[in-house]
C-alpha cells in the first residue's frame, strides 16, 4: 500500500500565521533534457510565491491527492535547514559551538533525509543571506523561500519529515539569536543597480529552454548567473541552481553554486558591474532562445501602439521593435559583436545601443530629492582612503561631467526638429529608466524600498580564523588602567555598536593620558573594520561645527585631540550629539535634513580636562590610560602583526557573537578618572566649598573650627557671601555670573551641594558684626551645614567616588555666641 502523508503534523501551524502550499506528491517525477527529476519537494504551482493560498484547504487537498505540503516562510520567518547531505551536521556544530547557540531552544523538524529545520522568528525588514561560507551545508529560508513541513515523505528515502520531541512548539518559536541575526543579514544592495524584472517563476519557464553544458565556460556560466541575478533582483537563487545541476557534471555542486549567488548581494565594486537584464538577452539570442524571454513590460510598452500592447506577462514571442535609422555614435565594444538577425531595441525613444549606455549609468548614478533640492548621488571611491564615499551632484554639473558624448535618438515618433543625438548626461536625466528614490536615508541593517540607503556593511568580514589578544591586552592594562570592570565595559560597547548598529549607545568612550600611550590603537583599529561609516576627526569643527553633513552616514566617530581644554561651548553641543534621538545635517549649500542619531562616539585626549561633566553625568565613561606599554617596541610589533594577520576579521567575529542580553551602555562604569573630570567641571560655588571641605576649614568668622570636624556649624548667609565674592575675585572669576549674584540662586546652589543643610535659619548680628541686620528684630539669616565628615561624604556622592581627603588633626577657634531661633 502506497504511503500516506501525516497531515496530523500539520496541526502546528495556525493559519493566520503560516501559509501552507501544495507540493507533488513524494513519488512524482518529471523530465528534464532527457533526465529524471524526483519533483517531492517542489511546489506544484510556477506562481507559488505570488499566489494566494488557503492553509486549510491545502491540507485538504493534498490529503485528498496524497501531496507533500511546503511551508511558504513570511519575512518574519525563518528555517535555518541543515543538509548533512553538503556537510551541514559539522557546519550546524561550528555554528553552534562558535556562536553559542542551544539547537535545543528551537521547535524543530528532523527530515526525511537525517537533516533538520529549526524554526525561529526575525524582524520582517531585515533580509538575511541563504548562506554562510564558513559553514557548509547551512540555508537560511526566510520570505521568498519554502521548505518541506513535517508529515511530508522525503523523495529519495521514503521517510517522513517529523518533529521532534524537544518540548519547543512552534507557537513559542523564540527570536533568531542576535550574534547570529547580524551574522547573516544580508547587505541592502545599492539603487544604484537597476533589475527585477522578471519574476523567479519567468525566469524558470526560460531557462527550461536553455542547455546548461553551454555554459561549462566558468566565465560564460558566470555571466549568465551575474544576468539572472540582476534580472529577477535576486530572487532566484533555487530556479538557477536548479538549472545549473541539471548538467550532470555539476549535479553535486548545489552548495557552492548557491553560495556564488549569495556572493553577487555584496554591494561593492566587482567585475562585471555592468552585467544586467540586457546581458541575459544577449546570452538568449546567441542561444537562439530570445523569444522565450519573457517581455519586460518596461522597455517594451514603449515600442507599440496602446491599442497593441495588452500587458501580458508572457506571450509566445515579442514583436519585433522598430530599427533605429541612424548609425549609433557608440564605440564598438558598447554594441552587440554579433549580429544573430534580432532587430535593435528601441527603449523610451533610444536604440539598444544608448539604452545599453544610459543603463551603464544607473549602475552609478541615482537621482533624489534631499531636503528640498534635487541631487544626483554616486557612490565613489577614494584611492588615498582606501574607502567609498557618497558623492553630490547638481543636475547642471551632472550634464557637464558627460556632456562630451552624445547617444542616438530614434527619430521615428519625435518631432522632425528633434536631433539625431543628444549629450548623455541631458539623455538620462530625461531618460524614464533612470534611477530615482523617494529620498536618502541611513539605515544599518534595515530595508526601506524606494529609498536610496547609505548604509554599506561593514568593510571588514568576519572570520573565527586569527587573533586578536594582543590588542585586548593593550586594552586591558594600557587604556583601561588595568581596571577589569571598565575593560568589560569597553568591549560590550563595541559588541553592542556591531551587533546593533541602528541602536544609539547614548554613551560616549573617553581615554586621555600622555603621548604615545596608544590611546588611538584601539580607535583605529574599530574605524579599519567599519571602513566608510567610520570617521576619525582631529578638529571641534568637524566634531560640533554647524557644517556637519560629514556625519550623515556614520556609524563610529573617533575624534582624537578634537576637543580644546575648557571649550564648553563644543562640550555642550558633543553632549547634543550623543544623547539626542536625531539630529539635524547641515551641508554647505545644501537644506538642513533630519535623521535617527545612531553616532557611537569613542575620544582621545592629551589634556586633563576633557569634557564638563555634570555630578549626575550620564554620557560619558572616562579612563585614564598608563604608560605600560610606552617603548614596548615588540609588544606593538606584535600587536601590528596579529591584527594584520586576521585580527580585524577575528575581532568582529568574536565581537558579533558576544552574548550580551538585555545589556545597554547607558549603563556606564564609573571610574577615578570620571571623578577627576567632575572635580575639573565643579562650578565655582562647588570649588569654593569644595576647598573648605578638603583644608577642614570653614571660610567664615565665628566659627569654631574645632567643632566642625564632629558637629555640624552655623553662620551667617552674608559672611558667606561676602567670602565667596572675595575668592572669586582674587581667582578672576566674576562672582555675579550664572545667576550668582542672585542671593535666592546663590542660596539654591549651596543647597544642592550639601542637601542636608538648614538654610532657613535666623540669629541676632554682634555688633561687632558688619553683616546687615533687619532692623525690626536684629536678626540675618543663617546657615547650618553638617559636619566636615559628612560635608565630604556629599562630595564624594557628588564625584560617585571616594575623595582622597587628608587627615584633620585637632583644631582650636573662637566663635561668638550666636542666638539661632
Amino acid at each position: 500500500m502506497k504511503q500516506q502523508i501525516d497531515t496530523t503534523a500539520l496541526s502546528a501551524f495556525h493559519p493566520d500565521r503560516w501559509t501552507l502550499i501544495p507540493l507533488y506528491p513524494f513519488d512524482h517525477t518529471s523530465e528534464l533534457r532527457g533526465k529524471t527529476i524526483k519533483d517531492g519537494k517542489r511546489p506544484r504551482h510556477k506562481d507559488w510565491q505570488r499566489r494566494d493560498y488557503s492553509t486549510r484547504a491545502t491540507i485538504k487537498e493534498c490529503a485528498a491527492s496524497n501531496s507533500n505540503i511546503g511551508v511558504r516562510l513570511r519575512a518574519e520567518q525563518l528555517v535555518i535547514d541543515v543538509d548533512p547531505r553538503n556537510g551541514g551536521d559539522d557546519g550546524w556544530s561550528n555554528l553552534c559551538f562558535e556562536l553559542g547557540l542551544d539547537e535545543g531552544a528551537f521547535p524543530s523538524v528532523t527530515t526525511g533525509s537525517g537533516g533538520k529545520h529549526f524554526y525561529c522568528t526575525k524582524p520582517a525588514d531585515v533580509p538575511v543571506m541563504d548562506t554562510l561560507k564558513d559553514f557548509p551545508g547551512v540555508e537560511f529560508k526566510s520570505k521568498g523561500r519554502q521548505v518541506v513541513a513535517p508529515g511530508s515523505i522525503h523523495p529519495d528515502t521514503g521517510r517522513f519529515y517529523e518533529w521532534d520531541d524537544n518540548g519547543v512548539s512552534l507557537a513559542d518559536a523564540p527570536p533568531c539569536p542576535e550574534a547570529l541575526l547580524v551574522l547573516i543579514t544580508r547587505p541592502q544592495r545599492s539603487v544604484m543597480t537597476t533589475g527585477g524584472q522578471y519574476t523567479p517563476e519567468q525566469l524558470e519557464a526560460f531557462l527550461e529552454h536553455i542547455d546548461p553544458t553551454q555554459f561549462q565556460d566558468e566565465h560564460r556560466w558566470r555571466t549568465m548567473m551575474m544576468a539572472c541575478h540582476h534580472a529577477t533582483g535576486g530572487d532566484a537563487r533555487q530556479e538557477f541552481i536548479n538549472w545549473s545541476i541539471s548538467d550532470s557534471k555539476y549535479s553535486a555542486d548545489a552548495d557552492l553554486i548557491g553560495r556564488r549567488w549569495d556572493s553577487l548581494h555584496a554591494d561593492k565594486e566587482k567585475e562585471g558591474a555592468a552585467i544586467t537584464i540586457g546581458t541575459l538577452r544577449k546570452l538568449a539570442h546567441e542561444e537562439k532562445a530570445g523569444h522565450h524571454l519573457p517581455v519586460d513590460n518596461t522597455a517594451a510598452a514603449s515600442d507599440f501602439d496602446d491599442d497593441d500592447f495588452d500587458g501580458e506577462e508572457e506571450q509566445e514571442a515579442a514583436p519585433a521593435p522598430r530599427k533605429s535609422k541612424t548609425k549609433s555614435k557608440l564605440p564598438a565594444n558598447e554594441t552587440d559583436d554579433e549580429d544573430d538577425g534580432v532587430k535593435p531595441e528601441n527603449e523610451g525613444g533610444f536604440t539598444s545601443a544608448s539604452v545599453a549606455a544610459l543603463t551603464k549609468l544607473n549602475a552609478q548614478y541615482t537621482c533624489a530629492i534631499e531636503g528640498s533640492k534635487f541631487k544626483i548621488l554616486r557612490n565613489k571611491y577614494d584611492p588615498a582612503m582606501k574607502r567609498k564615499y557618497w558623492e553630490r551632484l547638481a543636475s547642471q554639473d551632472f550634464m557637464m561631467l558627460h556632456g562630451n558624448r552624445r547617444i542616438e535618438r530614434d527619430k521615428e515618433g519625435l518631432s522632425k526638429s528633434a536631433a539625431d543625438t543628444m549629450p548623455l548626461g541631458k539623455a538620462w536625466l530625461e531618460w524614464s529608466g533612470r534611477n530615482t528614490v523617494e529620498g536618502v536615508i541611513f539605515a544599518p541593517g534595515a530595508v526601506h524600498e524606494g529609498f536610496l540607503n547609505m548604509w554599506t556593511g561593514f568593510e571588514t568580514k568576519p572570520s573565527p580564523k586569527g587573533s586578536w589578544d594582543m590588542l585586548k591586552a593593550m586594552t586591558l592594562e594600557a587604556l583601561c588602567d588595568g581596571n577589569q570592570e571598565l575593560y568589560d565595559y569597553v568591549i560590550k560597547w563595541l559588541a553592542f555598536m556591531f551587533q546593533k548598529p541602528g541602536v544609539p549607545a547614548e554613551s560616549a568612550l573617553i581615554f586621555y593620558g600622555d603621548q604615545g600611550i596608544g590611546k588611538g590603537t584601539l580607535g583605529n583599529a574599530v574605524a579599519h573594520i567599519i571602513g566608510r561609516h567610520a570617521l576619525s576627526v582631529g578638529s571641534a569643527d568637524l566634531l560640533t561645527g554647524r557644517f556637519n553633513a560629514h556625519l550623515q552616514d556614520v556609524l563610529f566617530l573617533f575624534a582624537d585631540e578634537a576637543v580644546k581644554p575648557y571649550d564648553k561651548a563644543a562640550v555642550s553641543r558633543l553632549k547634543h550629539l550623543i544623547t539626542e534621538k536625531r539630529l539635524t545635517f547641515e551641508g554647505k549649500g545644501r537644506d538642513v535634513v533630519e535623521a535617527m542619531n545612531i553616532i557611537h562616539i569613542m575620544m582621545a585626549s592629551n589634556e586633563k580636562w576633557i569634557i564638563e561633566a555634570a555630578k549626575n553625568e550620564r554620557r560619558y565613561v572616562i579612563s585614564n590610560a598608563n604608560d605600560s606599554w610606552r617603548d614596548q617596541h615588540d609588544r606593538w610589533d606584535e600587536l601590528h602583526r596579529e591584527m594584520d594577520s586576521g585580527g580585524y576579521e577575528r575581532m568582529l567575529w568574536d565581537l558579533l557573537k558576544m552574548p550580551l542580553g538585555n545589556w545597554h551602555p547607558r549603563r556606564i562604569v564609573r571610574t577615578t578618572a570620571y571623578a577627576d573630570q567632575i572635580r575639573r567641571s565643579f562650578t565655582p560655588v562647588q570649588l569654593y566649598l569644595f576647598n573648605a571641605c578638603y583644608d577642614g576649614v570653614w571660610p567664615t568668622s565665628l566659627v569654631d573650627q574645632a567643632e566642625w570636624t564632629t558637629k555640624p556649624i552655623r553662620f551667617f548667609a552674608e559672611d558667606f557671601r561676602m567670602g565667596f565674592r572675595a575668592w572669586s575675585k582674587d581667582h578672576g572669576i566674576n562672582p555675579g555670573n550664572s545667576g550668582r549674584g542672585n542671593n535666592q540662586l546663590l542660596t539654591k546652589e549651596f543647597k544642592d551641594v550639601f542637601p542636608d543643610a538648614k538654610t532657613d535659619l535666623r540669629a541676632v548680628v554682634p555688633e561687632d558684626s558688619i553683616v546687615p541686620a533687619t532692623p525690626s528684630d536684629g536678626r540675618a539669616q543663617c546657615f547650618e551645614i553638617p559636619s566636615l565628615a559628612e560635608c565630604r561624604a556629599a562630595f564624594d556622592k557628588c564625584t560617585h567616588h571616594a575623595n582622597d581627603w587628608p587627615d584633620i588633626g585637632d583644631m582650636s577657634g573662637a566663635a561668638g555666641d550666636f542666638d539661632f531661633e
